[in-house]
């Protein structure tokens, strides 16, 4: 992407590419060189062949199996080139998600539109106990701001929540790997002020970089699925 006048940072077009596998499919992500700045946050999983693997160090969730691990934790900041000001701060989180017993049974990561009613109605369920109702903020009655993110055999869904006391909400991409696992992105976006003068770049410009920089990096995600996984797709009649 073309940042604003003056802005500088980590572009994800420069960035890394990165390998995961997870038995159904090969997860490939482009992640950005973080600069080797104070307080740097840049860990990834040293571990990237998740087809056999234990989960005693997940982070679990009832006693069905719902497991879930951390393997991208990053942030980064953008800078005026001109004041030096740091404008905006970053954070990229990326979790391996693994499906209880019941819902991996289900299948319903063989279609679009079954993957995308379970995790919206996952979502409901979720944000429940905190009733929305600003009509300008995601929640049950507008699915979130729910929008596809086109994949070749079954397509992901990029959804906003309301994760922290933030002025916008933020952007969560929910990505099919396979019949067991699937992918949870978050990424938070902060504008930058200081106490004697206030960010040059107005809200709505950083809000639509924010929303740009995350476009682009999912834009560059590749899945490729196992020829046995494929075969299981287009027997189900594919997306």
């Amino acid at each position: 992407m073309i940042f604003p006048d003056f802005l500088d940072g980590p572009q994800i077009t420069d960035g890394d590419l990165v390998r995961f596998t997870f038995g159904d499919a090969d997860l490939t992500l482009r992640l950005p060189v973080i600069p080797n700045y104070e307080n740097r946050r840049d860990r990834v999983s040293s571990i990237k062949d998740f087809s056999v693997i234990e989960f005693d160090d997940w982070r679990h969730f009832g006693d069905d199996g719902e497991c879930a691990k951390k393997i991208v934790y990053q942030g980064w900041i953008y800078e005026d080139t001109v004041s030096h000001d740091d404008i905006a701060e970053c954070t990229l989180e990326i979790e391996v998600r693994k499906y209880g017993t019941a819902d991996e049974a289900r299948n319903f990561s063989l279609n679009s539109a079954t993957f995308r009613s379970h995790h919206l109605a996952r979502l409901t369920e979720g944000f429940a106990e905190f009733p929305e109702t600003r009509p300008d903020w995601p929640s049950d009655t507008n699915n979130f701001f729910a929008k596809p993110i086109p994949l070749k055999w079954v397509d992901g869904l990029l959804v906003q929540l309301d994760l922290s006391a933030r002025k916008y909400p933020v952007p969560v991409a929910i990505l099919p790997l396979g019949r067991r696992y699937y992918l949870n992105i978050s990424f938070k976006f902060g504008s930058l002020h200081y106490r004697d003068r206030k960010n040059p770049y107005s809200d709505d410009l950083l809000r639509k970089m924010s929303l740009d920089v995350f476009d682009e990096f999912l834009s560059l995600i590749r899945i490729d699925y196992s020829p046995e996984f494929l075969a299981i797709i287009e027997s189900s009649n594919g997306k």
